[in-house]
């Protein structure tokens, strides 16, 4: 099974940043090997809060270097506190103190930070099961029976991607308890079952159709069927129009409303199977040219996209062969989904290409008769509205995780549902094509940067949304707006489904610009007020850097036993707009392989260093991935800015491996509950916090 880290984005409102420290100095006698006396090592102390506050301590040798967190993130009353420090250290050994001072420092604050909710999701709930989510898509199909629009998500990360959801309350997810853990592309309906295609995760050349029951949303056992188990599945499906052959994914499924057909297309093997809906049983076969889309209209013909720019209706006899009837539409450069209106009087297509619009047709004489949507979509601006479509980029991606499916779905008002891939949403209108609502769900961003300059933008991915803080968010759907795309100009040798963009940062000319992989460098990219990403050509040969707020950029380079971080200091930019730094660097910190060993320091994928600190951070749990060797120190630690060698202080401390129970308490890093590596994202260092 894929496995993969979840990034949870949230809203942090920060109540009150006062920050007291407070410091008592240990004056006691050491032993002759420097080490505290045991009748000493009780370390009294005591300290007076004039308000209730949240506080930490810590015991520091000579002022500078922390040797032991005695509490971390714990609320005091107001008045005299006392606490003591046994000698030790954070691993339980005791610390050698000669010729040293020993205080202990406390710092209280009422810092508070405040969960309001996500962004990039229109559901209901703040929270729970009745939430919409996709891992990679918002939606990958969309079918309406009765009250219920019923919808999967495609690849869904071991969890079930189908569910449905009552007309009236779109934004309220209803989990399909029989939905086991396929993963699922496409369905239809009759108005009496549900037909779902889908497939294993793991082994995705498995794929096959299975169907619920509108009823009551039980599986529906076809006599023709077999019963198939996709892998790490607890559940088995009563799989029809099966195939377990490299590369013949299906591209398309309907089924007859009236009539005893159903159909299910399969691209790359040029046909499209005709399979007796109740049975399961194969009744023929259509051999036809690169079929995807297909849908049934009012009077049960099928309709197909052929070539990806053709569109072809076929009328099905009683015995279930498919006629070819009338010519192919025209005016189509690349169709991607279609459907036709309930009232059978219309055809809409998807229709990608430079084109990026919903293109209209009568059924009956195949003219064009009504576009919408921006020409060229986000080819030619990045700017979001409510019409405007991302069907296709210029990566073309079709299948696969992050490949774009959309579709048409009508409501029985004759209102319908426009799935913008894209834009991770799917948009309603009613039936004079004016916007009435969506559905979205911003699903597994690997990257989500804020940027430090302008804390209203946040990209995840190449989706920029503006802020508004003062906005409470307890349904996500106040607060935030989708206002730009970036990705549709970004070719694949460029874009990176886990990283896109990194370290989106306004800088001081007042532009923003961002570092984006290329093979192996980082280029410097703009997002431009108006328009498409800006690719400046200027590459950084250094896949460790990162743009930082005052506008340097660090980087972090090993050489023997000796690991730098550097800091390149800005110097302005040239005439297009793009920065230039000084090629002469200062150095951050630099440490040792001795001094680092099972300690907190990973390339940083933040900025790492303010006016006197520098911070590292490990978010891996393996000390050595090779030799399955599990970390068992310290994962944040925190050195001086300039010096070498030395760790001022040193927290996060590994749980053990067998580790099971809730998330550990402040100070403590999980490597157990079944973690996978990496645990943790990246760390920024602004102002006085750590994020």
């Amino acid at each position: 099974m894929k496995q993969v880290g979840v990034l949870l984005i949230f809203l942090p409102l920060l109540l009150t940043s006062r920050i007291r420290p407070a410091t008592i100095i240990i004056d006691r006698q050491h032993g002759n090997d420097g080490t505290i006396p045991l009748q000493d090592r009780k370390g009294a102390f005591n300290f007076m809060l004039p308000t209730p506050s949240r506080t930490s301590a810590g015991v520091f040798m000579d002022d500078t270097v922390l040797v032991k967190t005695l509490w971390n993130n714990v609320s005091y009353p107001a008045g005299n506190i006392s606490g003591s420090w046994d000698g030790r250290d954070d691993f339980g050994e005791l610390v050698n103190g000669a010729d040293h001072r020993f205080s202990v420092k406390i710092v209280s604050n009422k810092v508070r930070y405040q969960w309001q909710g996500t962004m990039g999701n229109s559901s209901e709930a703040g929270t729970g099961n009745s939430r919409h989510h996709g891992y990679y898509h918002a939606m990958r199909g969309l079918t309406f029976a009765g009250e219920y629009g019923y919808f999967c998500n495609g690849y869904a990360e071991g969890t079930p991607s189908i569910a449905k959801f009552l007309v009236k309350q779109p934004n309220k997810r209803i989990n399909i308890a029989s939905a086991g853990n396929a993963d699922h592309n496409y369905v239809a309906t009759d108005g009496r079952n549900v037909y779902w295609a889908a497939f294993d995760a793991n082994n995705p050349q498995y794929q096959f159709v299975y169907a619920t029951s509108v009823k009551d949303d039980a599986d529906v056992r076809f006599a023709a069927g077999n019963d198939f188990t996709p892998r790490y599945s607890d559940k088995s499906y009563r799989a029809i129009s099966f195939s377990d052959v490299k590369n013949n994914a299906i591209t398309g499924l309907a089924v007859q409303k009236s009539g005893a057909y159903l159909f299910v297309a399969r691209k790359n093997g040029n046909q499209v199977q005709v399979i007796g809906k109740s049975s399961g049983a194969l009744v023929t076969t259509l051999n036809c040219a690169m079929p995807a889309a297909i849908c049934i209209d009012r009077e049960d013909n099928l309709w197909i996209c052929l070539n990806e720019n053709k569109v072809a209706r076929y009328e099905v006899t009683g015995t279930g062969k498919l006629v070819r009837s009338g010519e192919a539409l025209k005016q189509l450069e690349q169709a991607l989904a279609l459907q036709v209106s309930n009232d059978g009087k219309t055809l809409v297509v998807a229709d990608g290409g430079t084109s990026q619009q919903l293109k209209f047709y009568n059924t009956a004489t195949g003219a064009l008769t009504k576009t919408i949507g921006s020409k060229g979509g986000y080819f030619t601006e990045a700017a979001v509205t409510d019409a405007k479509f991302y069907f296709r980029d210029v990566n073309n991606m079709i299948d696969g995780a992050a490949g774009m499916l959309p579709f048409i779905a009508f409501q029985p008002d004759n209102s319908y549902w426009v799935n913008d891939p894209g834009n991770k949403r799917v948009q309603l209108f009613n039936n004079q094509h004016v916007f009435i609502n969506r559905i979205m769900s911003l699903g597994a961003e690997y990257a989500v940067y804020v940027d430090p300059n302008s804390i209203n933008r946040v990209l995840a991915g190449p989706l920029e949304f503006a802020i508004d803080y003062s906005v409470q968010l307890p349904t996500g759907r106040n607060g935030w707006k989708l206002v730009k795309n970036w990705g549709a100009t970004v070719p694949r040798s460029r874009y990176d489904l886990f990283q896109f963009s990194k370290h989106f940062t306004t800088l001081a000319n007042g532009r923003t610009y961002a570092l984006c992989r290329t093979n192996n460098a980082l280029e410097i990219v703009e997002f431009p007020g108006k328009g498409t990403l800006r690719f400046t050509g200027r590459l950084l040969y250094d896949l460790t850097a990162v743009l930082c707020r005052d506008g340097s950029y660090q980087s972090y380079n090993t050489t023997g036993r000796l690991v730098t971080l550097q800091r390149f200091a800005p110097d302005g930019f040239d005439a297009l707009g793009t920065p230039q730094w000084n090629k002469h660097y200062e150095t951050l910190a630099v440490m040792t392989r001795e001094e680092i060993s099972n300690g907190p320091l990973a390339a940083p994928l933040g900025q790492a260093y303010s006016a006197t600190k520098v911070v590292f951070y490990q978010p891996g749990i393996f000390a050595n991935q090779k030799a399955n060797i599990y970390h068992s120190g310290m994962h944040l630690g925190i050195v001086a800015r300039g010096a070498a060698n030395k760790y001022l202080a040193k927290t996060e401390q590994s749980t053990h491996r067998q580790y099971e129970g809730n998330f550990p308490a402040p100070g403590w890093f999980d490597i157990g509950n079944r973690v996978n590596n990496y645990a943790g994202s990246g760390a920024n260092l602004l102002d006085q916090h750590i994020i």
